[in-house]
């Protein structure tokens, strides 16, 4: 299919991607960013419209006259495989002219890792493609990114940058559980953008052979699918997972299908019990109005760590096996992963994501939060008797324990006991399961840690001050999901090293910059990891202490409930 034709046919359906390339000439045709580079020691770039098939000096160029005065000249262009190169028309004699062009680069500079080694050809520029989160996977667009502060801190210093749709919510990961609509569409989504950025991105000057993903929250627990999945796997060169996992239970169970019946019921469709054919197909039949009145009725988001309705399952296809061994199976690539020091306090001190946020607790109830209301919650949606049985007692004065007992802080002190608890079942435990498992399975791992965050975000009234979930994103997309403040110098220090770190790893499958020196996680040090800062160190055991406090009680009770998951019975579904 022409290109063209493709992009048009990826319109239609909204699943878009958006393509930042560099620096001078920016022409926006819907979704999609063409930008003109002029010639430079990095590889030049095609514009949005393809060469001329006519030319008045020659069958491999076009020209386009400029009006000469003084200083004015003729341009000239050549189009090659990496990209569009401009040169100038040069009077040789008044019968003679001559197409010049100065400077074109035929190989890659030897700066660098490249001093001192052999000449490398010119293959394009490293493709960063960026998958939005934050949602829940139920909300979020490719457009909100746009283009100024990812063309400041990213195309600025070599890469192309796509941001890439896809199906969200209902749409997206509703699932009969079974052939018929086995579900995680919003993931076929992404496999095929990657399939598109791969095949045509060389025509935007990027390296097919050079792709990373990156993504926050969803968007994380998303790029850590890519890099395990059969069909997506091979398709990326490495991935960034900014404070998400797919071992987190909310990011891969099968308490959609109940909940895709249940939409199913109230839109007088046909049950999983009567016939899931029928379903998918009246499903099909309905209009977006009588679905949103649906939703409605049922809501976006659950108490309990499944957090959301509607989300990503164990298909038997893109999963075809479970993580931990398609971890193992996968090729072992660089992974940048992390999280930072207060990551639950975006949802239970802020009270942000608030489609789906189940876990907010009001600024009028942040002193009357009492030990009473912890340990209810954790019996009520943490340790349940429905997953855990006549052991939900123990589990629950375990956890408890656990959380009070390693709180010291005295003021509020129910309210960041609760904060630790969510942080650490929907964040932090998974990611350390995570990057472990590919530290065994003797990936590249660069873990890091962040307590940073402005003195300008909070005021004093805030109880729990810290790295809270989305905290990248003012630094790297100017994005403010936790509330807008103004940058001071430390914040500018901040980004230039968390923007230095994603472009070195994009570039080079390593953080490391000529400034800080960022290691892997190695045998001596498994959880080694990289404290990011304006002033950014290296710390050598990152939450080995809950960590192994989770691996206890689940090796104890033989029930994992940070990924939902029982020893002998699987994964408990609940009733349609």
């Amino acid at each position: 299919m022409p290109l063209t034709k493709l992009i048009q046919s990826i319109f239609a359906y909204l699943l878009i991607v958006e393509i930042i390339l560099s620096k001078h000439h920016i022409f926006l045709t819907k979704s999609l960013i063409f930008v003109d580079a002029s010639t430079s020691p990095s590889p030049p770039t095609i514009p949005s419209s393809p060469p001329p098939t006519t030319s008045t000096t020659s069958s491999s160029t076009s020209t386009s006259a400029i009006p000469k005065g003084n200083n004015s000249i003729e341009s000239v262009f050549v189009y090659t495989e990496l990209g569009r190169i401009k040169g100038f028309v040069a009077d040789i004699t008044e019968d003679f002219k001559a197409d010049v062009f100065l400077g074109v680069p035929f190989a890659q500079p030897p700066i660098g890792h490249l001093r001192f080694e052999t000449t490398h050809p010119e293959t394009g520029w490293p493709v960063l493609v960026v998958i939005h989160g934050v949602g829940g996977y139920g909300s979020g667009s490719a457009s909100s990114f746009g283009f100024r502060n990812i063309s400041d801190n990213f195309v600025s210093k070599g890469l192309v940058v796509v941001t890439i749709q896809y199906r969200l919510g209902f749409m997206g990961f509703a699932s009969t559980g079974d052939c018929e609509m086995p579900g995680n569409l919003g993931y076929w989504d992404q496999l095929e953008a990657f399939r598109f950025v791969r095949a045509y991105i060389r025509s935007f000057g990027g390296d097919p052979e050079k792709i990373t993903a990156l993504g926050v929250s969803s968007g994380a627990s998303s790029v850590a699918a890519l890099s395990v999945s059969p069909y997506s796997r091979d398709l990326i060169h490495s991935f960034i997972s900014l404070s998400g996992s797919t071992y987190a239970k909310f990011t891969l169970n099968d308490d959609v299908i109940a909940v895709t019946n249940k939409l199913a019921q109230l839109l007088k469709c046909p049950t999983l019990k009567e016939s899931s054919a029928g379903l998918k197909s009246c499903f099909k039949r309905k209009n977006s109005e009588d679905f949103l009145k649906a939703v409605k009725k049922i809501g976006s988001g659950r108490k309990d760590v499944s957090v959301v309705k509607f989300h990503p399952i164990f298909d038997g296809d893109f999963f075809p096996k479970d993580i931990p061994e398609l971890i193992q199976e996968a090729p072992k690539k660089p992974v940048m992963m992390g999280y930072g020091n207060q990551e639950a306090a975006y949802l239970t001190v802020f009270g942000r994501g608030e489609d789906y946020n189940q876990f907010a607790i009001s600024i009028t109830d942040w002193e009357k939060f009492t030990e009473e209301n912890f340990t209810d919650y954790v019996r009520t949606h943490i340790a349940r008797e429905f997953d855990c049985g006549e052991q939900a007692p123990l589990i629950q004065q375990e956890i408890y324990d656990f959380y009070f007992t390693n709180n010291n802080d005295t003021i509020l002190k129910p309210l960041k006991a609760y904060t630790n608890l969510v942080s650490d079942i929907l964040f932090k435990i998974p990611i350390l399961r995570e990057a472990r498992a590919k530290h065994n399975a003797e990936y590249p791992v660069f873990l890091y840690y962040s307590q940073y965050y402005s003195s300008n975000l909070y005021d004093d009234s805030v109880p729990i001050k810290g790295w809270v979930h989305s905290n990248e994103k003012p630094y790297l997309f100017g994005l403010y999901p936790a509330g807008e403040f103004e940058f001071n110098d430390d914040d500018k220090k901040f980004r230039e090293v968390l923007v230095n770190a994603i472009v070195e790893f994009t570039k080079n499958g390593d953080p490391s910059t000529p400034e800080f020196l960022w290691p892997p996680t190695n045998g001596y040090h498994p959880f080694q990891y990289a404290h990011l800062s304006p002033t950014p160190y290296v710390g050598t055991e990152l939450g080995q202490k809950k960590l192994e406090f989770w691996d206890q009680l689940t090796e104890k009770y033989e029930l994992d409930i940070i990924r939902g998951i029982h020893r002998s019975r699987g994964r408990p579904r609940e009733e349609l």
